[in-house]
């Protein structure tokens, strides 16, 4: 796909057209690191609970923009898979933690390593210069991202 690259491009069509090609990388991406039934949104659960160690169901239905009820079912499904486990907290009896086990680190570790690997075979067939233009677009693109 050509896209468009003129001084007088609409914001709007830049827009939808950087929306629309990170979400075709995202899903590109989930289907190339899926393993063992993790789908994207099962895999994106498990990715959060490992960058924290543990995470409150709310916290977790929060971070991946779900309700509540909808993590639970992720989570029950994790849980069955035994890639995570639920840890009551010691200090409050209301709480559970959704701790990953060593099976869901390396799982979730391994699909990072094939999504990581199918870029790294994109972006190798680039030139150098194509591959400095990306690094500067992921610098820009991410400062949105961070604020």
């Amino acid at each position: 796909m050509l896209f468009s690259i003129a001084n007088d491009m609409d914001v709007r069509e830049l827009a939808d057209q950087v929306a629309e090609t990170a979400m075709r990388l995202q899903r590109r991406s989930r289907q190339e690191a899926s393993v063992h039934g993790l789908t994207g949104g099962r895999l994106a659960a498990l990715s959060a609970v490992m960058g924290s160690k543990k995470m409150s169901l709310s916290a977790l239905a929060e971070s991946e923009h779900v309700s509540p009820a909808t993590m639970a079912r992720m989570v029950d499904w994790l849980e069955q898979g035994k890639l995570v486990v639920r840890v009551p907290s010691t200090e409050d009896r209301r709480l559970v933690w959704i701790v990953p086990t060593l099976l869901g680190r390396s799982l979730a570790g391994g699909s990072r390593r094939r999504r990581s690997s199918w870029l790294e075979g994109y972006l190798t067939d680039l030139s150098q210069r194509e591959r400095t233009t990306v690094a500067r677009a992921l610098e820009i693109l991410s400062s949105a991202v961070d604020c």
